[in-house]
């Protein structure tokens, strides 16, 4: 999955706030590296992606939580096995 300029962004910035263990922040990394490149990301690496960023709490309210609303679902559809 590609992302474009404003959800890699968005991305960016909700994975920026946050801490990540040793282990997990190695895949960060990763995962920002493929952003910034504008690489292809897929496998786990998305479904990673997928998890941590879930694991934010959103209330909702605003159009910012309603735009993660909709990129975590687009993640979803491509990072769960068919």
């Amino acid at each position: 999955m590609r992302f474009n300029e404003s959800d890699t962004l968005l991305i960016l910035e909700l994975l920026n706030g946050v801490s990540f263990s040793e282990i997990k922040q190695m895949n960060v990394q990763l995962v920002i590296d493929k952003l910034k490149n504008n690489e292809y990301i897929k496998g786990k690496i998305l479904q990673f992606l997928f998890t941590e960023l879930n694991k934010l709490d959103f209330t909702f309210n605003d159009a910012r939580d309603l735009e993660v609303a909709t990129l975590l679902k687009r993640i979803k559809f491509k990072a769960t096995p068919r």
